[in-house]
């Protein structure tokens, strides 16, 4: 008997949490999608993209329902001071001030000390004098949130999000039709019964190639 779809992007055939990047270029993708200039390509993607970045700004997921997002600017693993900031984004939205969005994304790898401090000291001061609102994301795409996220970005102005809560507002609307879109927001994290039987024991690659 043949599948009725394509495999998972996110999964293969062991557990791994290896997926920064992906998450880098993802995120990046979805923020570009909520100009207006893309409302007529595909009009669900626009929408539920706003939505995310609605959500990730505002703590609204309704708040850009009626806004329009003029232009978006996305830069990845971009290089600083000794260190490099994984997501750099700048929003204008209509009618509204300029914003920037700083995101550390980690999928289960901890914050090391001084990390998010040095970034945002960087960026504070890059923008110093220029009129935008900065907002700090640390956007951990596993499960749950480390026991020590909030701690990490206490003295800071960085805000720890879990992807999965994100993903959770859009589980009341329907897929887009976009496979990229689609395979990220709404097909990545499985249920524990499915994930759990797609793997049948199988923890590593040894398991899988029977490398010594």
């Amino acid at each position: 008997m043949g599948n009725n779809k394509l495999p998972y992007l996110f999964y293969d055939n062991y557990r791994t949490d290896n997926y920064e990047s992906l998450m880098d270029y993802f995120i990046s993708w979805t923020l570009k999608c909520t100009e207006k200039k893309y409302e007529n390509v595909n009009n669900k993607v626009n929408k539920y993209a706003k939505i995310i970045l609605s959500k990730i700004l505002f703590d609204d997921e309704n708040y850009l329902n009626d806004i329009e997002v003029l232009s978006v600017k996305c830069g990845k693993y971009c290089h600083i001071n000794n260190g490099h900031i994984d997501l750099w984004t700048e929003f204008e939205i209509n009618g509204q001030k300029k914003y920037v969005i700083i995101f550390e994304n980690k999928a289960t790898t901890p914050i090391r000390d001084g990390q998010l401090e040095k970034y945002q000291e960087f960026i504070d001061n890059f923008y110093k004098g220029k009129n935008y609102i900065i907002k700090y994301i640390l956007l951990r795409g596993s499960d749950d949130l480390l026991s020590d996220d909030y701690l990490k970005c206490k003295n800071t102005k960085f805000i720890p999000i879990c992807i999965k809560d994100i993903m959770k507002i859009l589980k009341k609307y329907e897929k887009t039709g976009n496979e990229l879109f689609d395979e990220f927001w709404f097909n990545w994290f499985l249920d524990i019964e499915t994930y759990n039987s797609m793997y049948n024991g199988i923890n590593g690659i040894n398991d899988i190639f029977g490398l010594s």
